[in-house]
């Protein structure tokens, strides 16, 4: 999240860096735990792995 104020505002002045958006870093982080099925772990990914397969639905 640091990343997305880089360069740090100056003289009161509130900056914020395109390429680093917050929004680009929090998607990143929601598709690795997606990626890496981290709701079997986490979760109930088990339980709902169990209820509707390996569909599109997992």
């Amino acid at each position: 999240m640091y990343l997305a104020e880089i360069p740090i505002g100056r003289s009161g002045q509130d900056f914020t860096n395109p390429i680093f958006d917050s929004h680009w870093i929090e998607a990143l982080g929601l598709i690795v735990l997606a990626t890496t099925l981290a709701g079997d772990t986490w979760g109930l990914g088990k339980w709902w792995g169990r209820k509707v397969g390996d569909g599109i639905l997992r």
